[in-house]
């Protein structure tokens, strides 16, 4: 759906120092139905290069190009992009449905002509109760999800959403993380940027990780694991506590769970054997994209 390439941003933070690199040489694609997570801590420039993607402010170097499906002008690319910031400004006096209908204005619909898509999301949502209070009454959820209702109207192809799930309560997260999904089954694409290791790998199939503006990973998340998984280390799950295990069977957190080597499979099996010993589960050791990310491991 669209590309980076070679995207740097510098600010200027002190009249005495060198500019600050916040993007260094940035590259990375985002193909068309996927979910895409973008990944980085705080400050590893996520925000930055969405400004730039949307305009709001420019590169010092560098392009980025939309798939041509999506318009052959800014205007025509807008118009299929849905877009969610991380701090969203809402007008606090008006009503949820006022907020909505200005919205629609921007975009050049009328409420009339996606009503069908109104009531849906509103109810999906959870937000058609409050649609007639004032913004000022929502709470940080609540704004959440009118600030995706005004997002999703317009039936974008791109779903752009920057920490969408940031400061919400478990319901809340869980509610986002479905509507997500369900985006993904419509063949929607979605780039999804956050902090949270977690959220990305439950949502995501491919990931882009930058770190002090420059890229460390783009590809799928199986893909980072996988490479991140060859210490052919294996687990083995028992169906009963056992007190007198050999040394080569490593203890791990769970009672009934240990670590072993695959050179000891053989071994294994004819331990199991002798001692009668009922074996639930045996399969390799698979890292979490978190502590992958935490390791500093890139692929």
């Amino acid at each position: 759906m669209f590309i980076f390439e070679d995207v740097t941003k510098t600010f200027k933070t002190d009249f005495w120092k060198k500019p600050e690199v916040v993007l260094d040489n940035l590259s990375f694609k985002v193909g068309e139905g996927m979910c895409t997570g973008f990944l980085g801590a705080n400050g590893a420039g996520k925000t930055t290069s969405l400004k730039i993607l949307f305009r709001f402010i420019n590169a010092d170097k560098g392009r980025i190009e939309f798939d041509k499906s999506l318009g052959n002008n800014w205007d025509q690319i807008k118009r299929n992009v849905g877009f969610l910031p991380e701090r969203p400004y809402f007008y606090p006096e008006l009503t949820g449905s006022e907020f909505i209908k200005y919205m629609l204005s921007l975009s050049g619909l009328k409420k009339e002509n996606i009503e069908a898509q109104y009531k849906y999301y509103s109810e999906y949502l959870l937000i058609d109760h409050a649609l007639s209070k004032k913004l000022s009454t929502y709470s940080k959820g609540m704004l959440q999800r009118i600030g995706l209702l005004s997002c999703l109207l317009h039936n974008p192809r791109l779903i752009i959403l920057d920490e969408p799930l940031s400061g919400l309560d478990p319901n809340g997260r869980k509610d986002i993380k479905n509507l997500m999904n369900s985006l993904k089954r419509e063949g929607k694409t979605i780039f999804f940027s956050s902090h949270i290791v977690q959220d990305i790998e439950e949502v995501c199939r491919e990931v882009v990780v930058i770190d002090h503006g420059k890229l460390k990973y783009n590809g799928e998340i199986d893909g980072i694991i996988d490479s991140q998984n060859s210490e052919n280390k294996y687990e083995v799950r028992f169906s009963e506590v056992i007190l007198d295990t050999p040394e080569w069977l490593k203890e791990t957190s769970d009672t009934y769970c240990y670590e072993l080597d695959q050179r000891d499979h053989d071994q294994l099996l004819k331990w199991a054997h002798e001692k009668k010993v009922k074996i639930d589960r045996f399969s390799k050791v698979r890292p979490t994209l978190e502590e992958i990310i935490y390791s500093g491991n890139y692929a």
